[in-house]
């Protein structure tokens, strides 16, 4: 009755101005505050820069890579093969590992999003003339590789040839997601909703990116959502980039070439029994 009686000769825009200022803080028409952090994958340094980014603040962490294990398909047994490849090589080897920043984020109790469903968006988006292409460079390289370190026993040069497979049709496939025209299949622009989403709600949102899509997520983000961008602790051709991936890069090439011996051990057993 009390609360009835105080609006009680009150105008109606004096009754609505009481009633916004009732709502808690926070609510719709708060703007979000975007950090854009563009990484070099391998880079120490830069991990570094992005905990602290995490550990001042965070309500949303929109983090670069896949959501969910990826289901590829008997057509396209060769991508996963080849990530397969990448992924023992070099993802767990040479990369950063980001797990570090979802548990910072999930400490502050802060919603992580991952910019793709799965890692196999980058084929099933692909031209099919583009994924043939990709599949093709897979193949041929492959069979040259094992070919190669058959004949001339060259492991060298043959382990070489191994990482070219995987790699080479991946870079490819990637480059043509980024380069794309059309709004709904160019990666800077999928990533660039993502965190236009994360930033309806208001608050802090921090995005790490890989340095490449940088500029071109700044730029695909809609005119309200002004980000604080920040690159990357160095470059990737620098002296300090250099001395930091120098101990994961011999373990990589460890993990390559044994891996290369297995390959080469199981098509001399596959040609004695066959």
């Amino acid at each position: 009755m009390g609360q009835i009686a105080k609006t009680v000769g009150k105008s109606e825009s004096d009754i609505e101005e009481a009633v916004d200022s009732d709502e808690p803080e926070g609510t719709e028409g708060q703007e979000a505050e975007v950090i854009l952090k563009g990484e070099i994958h391998t880079s120490e340094s830069d991990l570094s820069e992005e905990r602290e980014l995490l550990t001042e603040d965070c309500d949303v962490l929109v983090l670069e890579g896949q959501q969910e294990d990826a289901e590829y398909g008997l057509l396209r047994s060769w991508y996963a093969t080849a990530m397969n490849i990448a992924g023992l090589v070099l993802f767990r080897t040479l990369y950063t590992d980001h797990r570090i920043l979802s548990d910072l984020a999930n400490a502050q109790g802060a919603e992580v999003v991952a910019t793709r469903t799965s890692d196999a968006e980058l084929v099933e988006n692909a031209n099919p003339i583009v994924e043939f292409v990709a599949g093709f460079l897979f193949y041929g390289i492959f069979s040259t590789s094992v070919l190669y370190g058959l004949v001339t026993g060259r492991t060298i040069g043959g382990a070489s040839l191994l990482l070219g497979s995987a790699l080479l049709p991946t870079l490819l496939l990637r480059y043509h997601g980024m380069s794309r025209k059309s709004g709904s299949l160019n990666r800077d622009n999928i990533i660039a909703e993502k965190i236009s989403e994360a930033a309806e709600e208001g608050g802090r949102v921090v995005a790490v990116v890989g340095a490449n899509h940088l500029q071109g997520i700044a730029a695909h983000l809609p005119d309200h959502i002004e980000p604080q961008t920040k690159g990357p602790a160095y470059g990737i051709f620098s002296v300090q980039h250099a001395k930091e991936i120098v101990r994961p890069a011999f373990t990589a090439f460890s993990v390559l070439f044994v891996l290369y011996l297995a390959i080469l051990e199981a098509f001399r057993w596959l040609i004695i029994f066959v």
